[in-house]
């Protein structure tokens, strides 16, 4: 077994490839994290400029009577299709 020293230590090989691989899962889930996070926050901000589209298309629609309009259900179906992609086909 080789060893290296640091200082006044001496740290054996195998210790510092264990400290590094936990450090480099470490950083891997950080940055898997922030990635999914990040990609969320947009699938959710997309969806809310979605309903403000939807809230805007039955309000011009109809008055003050928020009536079914069915050309708006469609954009709105079309808005969310783009806005979560692959995972649309999921919800059905």
């Amino acid at each position: 077994m080789q060893n290296s020293k640091a200082g006044r230590q001496t740290i054996s090989q195998s210790a510092v490839r264990r400290q590094m691989s936990v450090l480099m899962s470490v950083v891997l889930f950080l940055a898997l994290s922030l990635t999914s996070s990040t990609t969320v926050n947009a699938q959710i901000h997309c969806l809310n400029v979605c309903e403000q589209q939807f809230a805007a298309c039955l309000g011009n629609g109809g008055g003050n009577n928020q009536a079914f309009v069915p050309s708006c259900l469609d954009s709105y179906e079309a808005c969310v299709d783009a806005c979560l992609g692959s995972f649309a086909a999921l919800l059905g």
